[in-house]
């Protein structure tokens, strides 16, 4: 398998001119300094097959999620694995045991606290519900590890009721 922007989400005029681009040979990120690569990651849909399936090595970038847990990249891909702790109704709260187990044999790891979290068909969260779980998990992870890095997961996109809903996320956490 290869990273194709038909296998990204993106509003379908930004989908056409990676298409373009891809089909030139080229990438957006092929330009990003060496010194900058980590910096940038990637989400792999694990319905389209794992990381290890796909050729990253045009992309040049230094991370991936793919929505998981888990202890150890699969394969060696050279990319830094950020673990992702859903949030949505279905999958929190996380089983808190296996979470302590992940967090001691992977130690120092990033830590993304949902992914998309205001999305009806991803996190589906309120702004006070987020801010509850992000504190919640904060304190847990950082209980276990305190060199993890807890980050918050992104939003659909920056329109101004999303910016509304982040504003929101911070009234609530403070």
């Amino acid at each position: 398998l290869s990273l194709s922007a038909s296998d990204l989400f993106f509003p379908s005029g930004v989908r056409e001119a990676l298409t373009r681009i891809a089909e030139r040979g080229l990438s957006l990120l092929t330009t990003v300094p060496d010194a900058e690569y980590q910096r940038w990651g990637v989400g792999v849909n694990i319905a389209n097959g794992e990381i290890t399936g796909f050729d990253l090595n045009l992309v040049h970038v230094g991370w991936y999620t793919d929505g998981r847990i888990q202890e150890r990249s699969p394969g060696r891909v050279g990319l830094e694995h950020v673990k992702t702790l859903r949030v949505d109704p279905n999958a929190y709260p996380p089983d808190w045991q296996a979470l302590e187990r992940t967090l001691v044999k992977s130690p120092s790891s990033i830590w993304l606290v949902g992914m998309l979290p205001e999305w009806e068909h991803a996190g589906n969260r309120t702004p006070a519900e987020y801010a509850e779980i992000y504190h919640e998990i904060y304190r847990f992870v950082k209980n276990h590890d305190p060199s993890a890095l807890v980050v918050p997961g992104g939003i659909v996109q920056p329109t101004p009721l999303r910016l509304r809903w982040l504003d929101k996320v911070l009234e609530a956490y403070r």
